[in-house]
Order: structure tokens, then C-alpha cells, then sequence
């Protein structure tokens, strides 16, 4: 999937228009299944306020109609590893939100296609299955001194406002994130002015057990496969 998925699109509309607060709320959602399918959601909620004001000014058009253009580009019906793609507009508690949800039918290959990879699923040396996601650092976005003005109204702008990602995967052994106690639910809560103020680039990371029937299906496909005849 493409290095610059939501966040410097994002960035680049937001400081055109500083000084509204809690402008914009970003979620991630992913199901991993025990045979590596899954399904994907993103959801991305500008404020009714900030489209008032965008409407006003031409130059901006439609905001949240510009943000997803490269969400269609990877969640293209073309990619053979997506099915049932759905786009949903809604309005709820004074946000406008276009949400996009598609069934993955195998993630590890999903996550494989586009030019730069953000996500990775990855088999370790114990055995373990280790899920990434790297949200990379935004360049030339945010203010970088901490006491110019711009630096001041971006820290209002952006109050509240942050980028949430879930994953819903079973057995989870061990996770960077904040895991729930069935230990099947994995949730980071990252303010977005962090993101825009970032100068590395930010790692999710789960460590996840295989049932072992499925690992004895991986077993025996890779004994009868035809590289091994």
C-alpha cells in the first residue's frame, strides 16, 4: 500500500486552515483471520465546521472529497486480493465521515502490493506470526520551531484530534500497543500533531501465535508443493 496513505494528504489541508480545533478524526480498523484473510476499514471524519469553511473559500472545494483519492488508488476492485469494497458517507455528533471498508481475502499478499509497504505480516524464528505497520514520517508539513506561530496555531488545530488504529487478531503474545484482556483486540491512540511533528517514522507492531492445525496446513503444502517434487 502506498507510503503516504492519509497522513500528508491530511497534513496539507489541515494547516491551510489552522485555527479550528478538533477538526478531524482518522480510523483504522483491521480483522486478521486464522487463514490470513481479513477485512480492512478506514474512516475519516472532518468537522461540519471546517467544511462550512472550506465551502466559503473556492480554493479549497470539498475537503474530505480530496483526502481519500489514494485510498481508491489501493482499494482498487483491480487488486486481486480485495473483494466487496464499500464506501459509506455519514454524519454523526457534527462530523462528516466517508468510510471504506473491503474484505481482504489474504492480507500477507495485500500488504505486499503498491510501491512502498507501510504493512508487513511476517513469520519469526519461534514460530509466531509478527504484524507491522509503519506510518512514516511526513516531510515538510508541520512548523518545525517549537515557539513560531505556526507551530502555536498547529497545536490548537489539531487539540484532541487523533489517529486511531485497531486490530483485531487472535493469540496475541506480545504488542507495542494497548492490548484488551481476551488479548484479541490491539488499539494505539496517536496524536495526529505527533505525527505531523515526527521526525522518524512510527511503528506498530503484534506478535501473534498460529493455531497449530495451521501450521500443519502450511507444513504439508509446502512438503507437496510442486518445488518440492
Amino acid at each position: 500500500m502506498s507510503k503516504n496513505l492519509l497522513f500528508k494528504t491530511i497534513f496539507l489541508l489541515l494547516f491551510c486552515i489552522l485555527p479550528l480545533t478538533g477538526c478531524i478524526r482518522v480510523n483504522e480498523e483491521i480483522w486478521i483471520n486464522q487463514d490470513n484473510s481479513g477485512k480492512l476499514l478506514i474512516s475519516i471524519g472532518v468537522s461540519e465546521q471546517l467544511l462550512a469553511l472550506a465551502q466559503n473559500n473556492n480554493s479549497q472545494g470539498n475537503i474530505i472529497d480530496k483526502i481519500p483519492g489514494e485510498i481508491n488508488q489501493n482499494l482498487s476492485p483491480s487488486n486481486p486480493f480485495i473483494k466487496n469494497i464499500n464506501i459509506q458517507d455519514e454524519i454523526k455528533d457534527g462530523y462528516k465521515y466517508k468510510t471504506y471498508t473491503a474484505d481482504i481475502t489474504d492480507l500477507e499478499k495485500f500488504f505486499q502490493t503498491g510501491e512502498n509497504n507501510t504493512y508487513s505480516i511476517s513469520e519469526m524464528d519461534n514460530g509466531d506470526l509478527l504484524f507491522k505497520q509503519t506510518i512514516p514520517k511526513v516531510d515538510n508539513v508541520a512548523p518545525n520551531s517549537p515557539n513560531d506561530l505556526g507551530t502555536n496555531l498547529a497545536k490548537a488545530a489539531f487539540a484532541g484530534d487523533y489517529f486511531k488504529v485497531i486490530i483485531h487478531v487472535n493469540d496475541v503474545v506480545n504488542t507495542n500497543g494497548t492490548l484488551n484482556s481476551d488479548k484479541n483486540i490491539v488499539e494505539w491512540d496517536i496524536p495526529i500533531l505527533d505525527l505531523a511533528n515526527s521526525t522518524t517514522s512510527t511503528e506498530l507492531s503484534i506478535e501473534y501465535k498460529v493455531p497449530w492445525y495451521i501450521s500443519v496446513w502450511k507444513f504439508c503444502l509446502s512438503i507437496f508443493s510442486p518445488q518440492n517434487k
